[in-house]
């Protein structure tokens, strides 16, 4: 994780609501259906240059929103790579 995060990517205020949102969670593994539509990224038919109401409610009730669609994605892809290469390498 070392590796990408805050050194190329991990560093906004949309990668902050994500880890939030992925510790609100609670759970050790999430499919990406599930983030894509609690976060409203599956609204937006993976054209990310675009940032229409992306938000997720945690589980006190309260929104949090994410303000760019890209940074998000980015975010979650560097997450999936690395957690691939570390289950791979237990």
């Amino acid at each position: 994780m070392e590796k990408y995060w805050y050194n190329y990517i991990g560093g906004t205020d949309d990668s902050l609501t994500l880890v939030d949102y992925l510790y609100d969670k609670g759970k050790a593994e999430l499919p990406l259906s599930e983030i894509f539509s609690d976060t409203g990224l599956g609204k937006l038919n993976w054209d990310f240059h675009t940032s229409p109401d992306l938000e997720y409610t945690d589980s006190e009730g309260e929104c949090h929103e994410f303000y760019y669609a890209i940074d998000l994605a980015t975010d979650l892809a560097a997450l999936i790579l690395e957690s691939k290469k570390a289950v791979g390498s237990t």
